[in-house]
């Protein structure tokens, strides 16, 4: 996989975050790498289960907002995306193994955040899923790129699995929430 050649300087990003862990050494990486680049990170994770999960993961990640707008003030987050655990839930229960499950869970993740650019104007998206040595990288890439296909856009794809010691120390700085799993109900059934 070769990195994306797009310059995203002074672009509009729409970035999928998975959970505040994942997305501290992204977002400075993107943003001392562009200049003027506008990221909007977006929170739609209707895999995470259960709800209580999912309300720590979305705290988290507002607080690392708060702490990384002196960074960078045009850091936007949208919250707004329902839960839609359902959706999620339907998808598994066919395939409810990995890395099948893992590969319709990205599909059904990044086509959502697709959509989402597209409907802002967006060129671009792309997501800190690509930063955790957990996922299963090159399906997220592959899905990554098919929602790009399917909307007209851009997938823009960094191997930030690079700066997975230093992201993991600053989210231990910053007191960051730390999962063990993804959230899903069947890998922590796999898990034991």
């Amino acid at each position: 996989m070769s990195e994306s050649k797009d310059d995203l300087t002074g672009t509009d990003l729409l970035f999928h975050v998975c959970c505040a862990p994942c997305a501290v050494w992204p977002i400075q990486s993107l943003l001392l790498k562009y200049p003027g680049l506008r990221l909007t990170l977006w929170f739609y994770n209707p895999n995470i289960q259960p709800l209580t999960e999912f309300r720590r993961r979305r705290d988290a990640l507002a607080f690392l907002v708060t702490q990384l707008k002196g960074f960078n003030q045009s850091l936007e987050i949208d919250f707004s995306p329902p839960y839609e655990q359902e959706k999620f839930l339907a998808m598994a229960a066919l395939n409810p193994l990995a890395p099948n499950r893992c590969q319709g869970c990205y599909e059904l993740r990044l086509l959502a955040a697709a959509k989402a650019a597209l409907a802002r104007g967006f060129n671009y998206f792309s997501t800190t899923l690509l930063f955790s040595r957990q996922q299963k990288h090159e399906l997220v890439v592959l899905a990554g790129q098919k929602a790009a296909q399917s909307q007209g856009l851009k997938f823009y794809y960094e191997d930030f699995r690079v700066g997975w010691k230093e992201g993991r120390a600053q989210a231990l700085a910053l007191g960051l929430y730390r999962q063990t799993s993804c959230g899903c109900v069947y890998e922590a059934q796999e898990r034991g």
